[in-house]
């Protein structure tokens, strides 16, 4: 149970944050200081499970297929983290505090990479879920709101690359 969780969750992630990536600024921003073709990967230690995205065009880009090659790799130590990152239970911060991911790359990169996921997280779960894995809660506006429908429906329920 937990892998298919751990699977979906990851591909639900990869298809939103192309979305993410075109309708939040903020997250643009971060995006705009990584190269042209940078790639970040998310996985489970020894499962097999992973979500990679590429830096095209400023934006997002999600990779279906594994990546053996990467420039920023976060490893979960175990399922059940990325079980609670999944149900938004802990945030990618917090489980590096508690010591159980691992970094390959460099430290401003997986800083970058913590909030661009953490603006992702903002879109796909509803505010009472949020609590658990941000301090600072999003702002409620009618664009913030006009953007999580777009991303939702665009993003990851037709899966389209914007």
């Amino acid at each position: 149970m937990d892998e298919f969780l751990i699977k979906t969750g990851f591909a639900l992630l990869g298809r939103a944050a192309g979305a993410v990536s075109k309708y939040d600024q903020d997250v643009a921003g971060e995006l705009s200081h990584w190269k042209e073709g940078f790639t970040v990967k998310l996985e489970v230690f020894a499962s097999g499970a992973e979500v990679a995205l590429q830096v095209k065009n400023g934006k997002y880009h999600y990779l279906k297929q594994p990546v053996d090659k990467c420039d920023l790799r976060v490893i979960l130590k175990n399922k059940k983290s990325a079980a609670k990152i999944i149900l938004a239970r802990l945030s990618l911060a917090e489980a590096n505090a508690q010591n159980r991911i691992i970094i390959e790359g460099n430290t401003m990169d997986a800083m970058r990479y913590v909030r661009t996921m953490k603006a992702i997280m903002a879109y796909l779960y509803p505010f009472f879920m949020l609590r658990n894995i941000t301090e600072k809660m999003p702002r409620r506006t009618i664009q913030n709101f006009k953007n999580k429908i777009r991303i939702i429906f665009i993003g990851v329920i037709a899966g389209k690359e914007v």
